[in-house]
């Protein structure tokens, strides 16, 4: 599958506009960049597509390609979070990202939190955390069911380590 499809769960302009004010630290085609984002969104996909759960998949996808755009680069970088959730609120007020007020709520929550919980009950949250989470094979990461919030998640560990870029 292509992966470019992914890039279309997202509006072109929003789209657009991430990869415009990606700060000079970060590579589109670096750890955190493009190939990241759009591996992220089809384990959403897949998690949406497995879920009897009442989630909310606009969130879950538009947090795929926002949760790391904020970063200053590919190392580690603590307040990426909290920059990303920043920008989802000035942009969803500017009216650049389309979703309602919770949404934009519930989706700067998951930018902000994604690298700094365990684990998450809310099952749209938990969607956000486990789809980012299963691309961590990109950096040798092994991958732990045990660190994921939706058991079905657990399911596409062995698919999600096949495409992943590893990176020494």
């Amino acid at each position: 599958m292509n992966p470019a499809i992914f890039d279309k769960l997202i509006d072109d302009a929003l789209f657009n506009r991430i990869v415009e004010n990606l700060q000079p630290g970060i590579e589109l085609q670096g750890l955190h960049g493009l190939q990241h984002w759009r591996r992220v969104a089809r384990n959403a996909n897949w998690i949406v597509e497995a879920s009897c759960n009442d989630l909310d998949e606009d969130v879950v996808y538009h947090f795929a390609y926002l949760h790391d755009s904020c970063r200053e680069h590919d190392g580690r970088d603590r307040q990426h979070g909290a920059r990303a959730a920043e920008r989802v609120m000035d942009w969803w007020a500017k009216g650049y990202i389309n979703l309602s007020q919770d949404q934009a709520l519930l989706l700067a929550t998951a930018c902000e939190v994604h690298s700094s919980i365990d684990k998450a009950i809310n099952p749209t949250l938990a969607a956000c955390l486990d789809a980012d989470r299963l691309d961590l094979g990109r950096c040798g990461i092994q991958l732990d069911p045990g660190r994921l919030s939706l058991p079905l998640s657990a399911r596409y560990i062995k698919a999600a380590l096949q495409e992943a870029t590893i990176r020494p």
